[in-house]
């Protein structure tokens, strides 16, 4: 057998005759030594010192290189676990210590890797591709690891192929990252931390130059505008304090949040819902809780006092909101039809309180005051004013049918007395219509027909007085005659 080691001058060649013949069976095999023994080893002594240094041992289980002197094995192979392991570091002293390792199998004559170590430096250098794999400088505490990785910024640390950190304690991570910006950091497959203090985290995220401070999460996320945030796949932060949540999001206006995909901007089908205590949010924003306290508020805290809009609802068409109670299932909707606003209970069919844009009001239903209803008459805010012949108005109410009677949809014993909508404005014709009559007009009328009534009583009254004066003066007349008879 023929041993050839690196760091001997010349070979040596080891035969049979070396070994006691009595210690193993031992053969000697077309120069190759053979031992056949139940615990076949070789044992390695310095005649200087007397002593056993190493063993060689071969077995079924494992194979090992025992240094005896430590007590250690210095390689040992145990097959049947899929183990090895080596124990030993030589020490190398040179102005340039360098280890070199050498493949055999390979018949260039080139060594394949280099370890160096100095003062200033660490390196492993794949010699064949003429690269780096593994550079530390001790100046700047730098780190690269990966072919053509640099790390040329103090403190800086770039892993993996082409990564690069160039500015002081930046951090590239990934195939082509590069983390360019003071305090910077990237990680991902071409990942790009440009500016200062920018946090790139994805395949193919990018921190633009403008976007100092800028936080890319996801693959394919940008930030642009300093201090923009992007989380989530293709999301962009476009503007200064952006921030853009969710898968393809697009904040591109300055201090704005955008949560969720806008098909408008990026092509896509697909709107984003949020969930607030809940994992399955049944609309855009679901805020749900079970204690007790779940609220919706808006507070605006300016030092000046002054009417602002705090709560919009828009929609190309009619507009609502709802409240529920989820206990009963009660659901009474508001809605915005344009030319009025609605209070309607869910499912009836009806509208039960109306607002129209001229500031009239419909009920529908009894409407029920603890206090009084005091109605606008102010002359200031009336025009075409016309004295009323209170004969006529007389003449009219008393043409007018009173009936009683109740309401469809009430029990036959809610008894009311009143006219009939069409005798009333057959009658006078006023604005309320044939189908309505108004509390107020209804009082005008009473009111202009009482002071008719009131002056034919005034009238009559005065004729009464006047015969009973009359008569009073005959009587005093007739009273002299009547006694002398």
């Amino acid at each position: 057998m023929n041993l050839r080691n690196p760091f001997l001058p010349a070979a040596v060649a080891i035969t049979s005759s070396m070994f006691h013949p009595a210690a193993h069976a031992i053969q000697n095999i077309n120069e190759d030594l053979k031992l056949t023994d139940a615990t076949p080893a070789i044992i390695f002594n310095d005649t200087g010192s007397g002593t056993d240094n190493w063993y060689l041992r071969g077995r079924d289980e494992y194979f090992s290189l025992v240094d005896v002197a430590g007590g250690t094995d210095v390689i040992y192979a145990d097959p049947s676990q899929d183990i090895l392991t080596f124990n030993y570091a030589p020490a190398i002293h040179s102005t340039a210590p360098v280890l070199l390792f050498n493949d055999t199998s390979v018949l260039d004559g080139q060594y394949e890797w280099y370890v160096r170590g100095r003062d200033e430096f660490f390196a492993i250098t794949d010699v064949d591709a003429g690269q780096q794999l593994l550079f530390y400088d001790k100046g700047t505490d730098a780190v690269s690891f990966g072919p053509g990785a640099a790390a040329t910024g103090a403190d800086g640390v770039a892993l993996g192929t082409n990564s690069d950190a160039t500015a002081s304690s930046s951090v590239a991570i990934g195939d082509h990252a590069e983390a360019g910006g003071f305090q910077s950091i990237a990680v991902g497959l071409y990942a790009s931390a440009v500016p200062q203090g920018a946090v790139v985290i994805g395949g193919q995220a990018d921190a633009l130059d403008e976007s100092l401070f800028g936080v890319a999460l996801g693959a394919s996320t940008r930030t642009q505008g300093n201090s923009a945030t992007a989380l989530g796949a293709s999301s962009w932060a476009m503007a200064e304090g952006s921030v853009a949540l969710g898968a393809v999001a697009r904040a591109t206006e300055p201090w704005t949040i955008v949560l969720g995909s806008d098909p408008s901007l990026n092509n896509r089908d697909e709107y984003h819902e949020v969930g607030i205590g809940t994992s399955v949010p049944l609309a855009p924003v679901h805020i749900y809780r079970d204690d007790g306290t779940a609220r919706l508020l808006v507070q605006e805290n300016h030092p000046d006092p002054a009417g602002r809009t705090l709560f919009t609802l828009a929609n190309r068409g009619n507009t609502k909101f709802e409240i529920k109670e989820t206990g009963t299932g009660t659901r009474w909707q508001f809605t915005n039809s344009g030319d009025a606003f609605r209070i309607s209970k869910y499912g009836t069919g009806e509208v039960e309180f109306q607002v129209f844009n001229d500031g009239s009001a419909a009920l529908a239903g009894d409407l029920v005051l603890d206090g009084s209803l005091t109605e606008m008459s102010d002359r200031n805010q009336k025009h075409a004013i016309v004295p009323l012949d209170g004969e006529t108005v007389l003449a009219k109410v008393a043409q007018v049918p009173v009936s009683e009677w109740s309401y469809k949809g009430e029990a036959a014993d809610s008894r009311h007395i009143g006219p009939m909508a069409q005798d009333f404005y057959a009658a006078f014709g006023l604005a309320s219509g044939e189908t309505q009559i108004s509390a107020r007009d209804m009082a005008g009328v009473n009111m202009a027909a009482i002071q008719a009534l009131n002056q034919k009583l005034e009238q009559r009254n005065q004729a009464l007085e006047e015969r009973v004066v009359l008569l009073e003066s005959l009587v005093r007349q007739l009273l002299p005659n009547v006694a002398a008879n």
